[in-house]
């Protein structure tokens, strides 16, 4: 009697108190093995040991990482003939022609016009002004036909389309003149048909059948 009464009034550690106590002891534990492993405490360099059991380490496999595929290069809209048939080549203007590039100085061959400039004059509201040149998208089309010669068109602030011998500078066609500025950055057709789309401030847009 008097053992069994010494076992029930032993004092009894209520469970939530052990439960606190091994969370505690495992936080302790596992703040020691940070502290001991953290490169910031403990001034090392961090190192990662390839894992000896097999388990997953933290190196990366060759054969897990896929290789960066190429980024194609942009080609030309036009791909039955030669040429630079629209601004910037094609439809994302992300293409400037083929090398190579020369290497002497480049010589001026021919200039268009060979005198004066290409200017004209445009209003907007009440304010008009003198335009010259081609614009800032006046990059010419430079096509070159089945037997090898070279055309240039070019759309330019005198308002008016101009096609030119590439190898001469002369005209192989007339001038069609519009109503105002003809910005440089019209269109061949991509297909090789003998048409040729180009625009104006004049608010026409025009296919011309040449």
């Amino acid at each position: 009697m008097a053992r069994r009464g010494r076992h029930a009034t032993q004092a009894r550690i209520p469970f939530g108190a052990v439960a606190l106590l091994a969370v505690a002891a495992a936080g302790a534990v596992g703040w020691s093995i940070l502290e001991r492993d953290d490169p910031v405490a403990t001034g090392r360099s961090p190192s990662i040991s390839p894992s000896p059991s097999g388990s997953a380490s933290f190196s990366p496999s060759p054969s897990s990482s896929a290789s960066p595929s190429p980024t194609p290069t942009p080609g030309p809209i036009n791909t039955t003939f030669e040429g630079i048939t629209t601004f910037r080549g094609n439809a994302t203007r992300t293409y400037y022609g083929e090398g190579p590039i020369p290497r002497r100085q480049p010589e001026i061959l021919w200039r268009y016009p060979r005198s004066g400039s290409l200017c004209s004059d445009s209003t907007v509201g009440n304010e008009t002004e003198t335009w010259c040149g081609t614009g800032w998208t006046g990059q010419p089309n430079v096509v070159v036909d089945e037997k090898g010669r070279i055309e240039v068109r070019v759309n330019a602030y005198d308002g008016a389309y101009h096609f030119l011998d590439g190898e001469t500078g002369e005209p192989v066609r007339s001038s069609l003149q519009t109503g105002d500025l003809a910005k440089g950055s019209a269109t061949s057709d991509p297909d090789g048909f003998p048409l040729y789309y180009a625009g104006s401030r004049d608010n026409y847009l025009r296919v011309i059948a040449l």
